[in-house]
């Protein structure tokens, strides 16, 4: 993956071909991902949190040990802690090297971070706060929609003829 660092990603040996189908993969995992979250979660506060979770619950976390059901939902949301930070590498790795404003570019890089991390933490902390679950639809929402603008941006960039200059 030496493009990632050397800049080469649009060179006439560049890896167009592996970044587009890496991004095709990821686009599929985003559509499935997205898929299996709207179904089981719900759009209303009150029917994430009871869909998610099986309702409000006044546990809190002790050192004697996680309320019920609580250990699935970390499992949950480590794994996509995991994929979301993978998906945010790869696809922040490449944006360095798009063509876009230095200003857009950071932007979208907070973006591709940051909103899969509040996504995930909205939905962990729902768990115990009905508030938290008022921040699950609309994080969801801008994380999916920040992942597919970068990879979209990333593949106008890729195939975007050269500017004559």
């Amino acid at each position: 993956m030496k493009f990632l660092i050397t800049g080469s990603l649009r060179s006439s040996r560049g890896p167009r071909a592996l970044v587009t189908l890496s991004l095709l993969l990821f686009f599929l995992f985003l559509a499935a991902h997205a898929t299996r979250e709207a179904s089981a979660t719900g759009c209303t506060p009150a029917a994430v949190q009871t869909n998610l979770y099986g309702g409000p619950h006044d546990e809190e976390l002790s050192f004697s040990g996680p309320p019920p059901g609580f250990l699935a939902i970390l499992e949950d949301l480590h794994m996509d802690l995991f994929f979301f930070g993978l998906l945010a590498l790869f696809l922040g790795s490449i944006l360095y090297q798009v063509r876009l404003g230095e200003g857009a570019k950071r932007i979208l890089l907070y973006a591709i971070f940051l909103l899969p991390l509040g996504y995930i933490f909205a939905r962990g902390l729902s768990y115990f706060y009905l508030t938290s679950a008022y921040f699950v639809v609309p994080l969801g929402i801008g994380c999916y929609l920040s992942l597919i603008a970068a990879m979209l941006l990333i593949l106008r960039d890729l195939y975007r003829r050269e500017s004559a200059t």
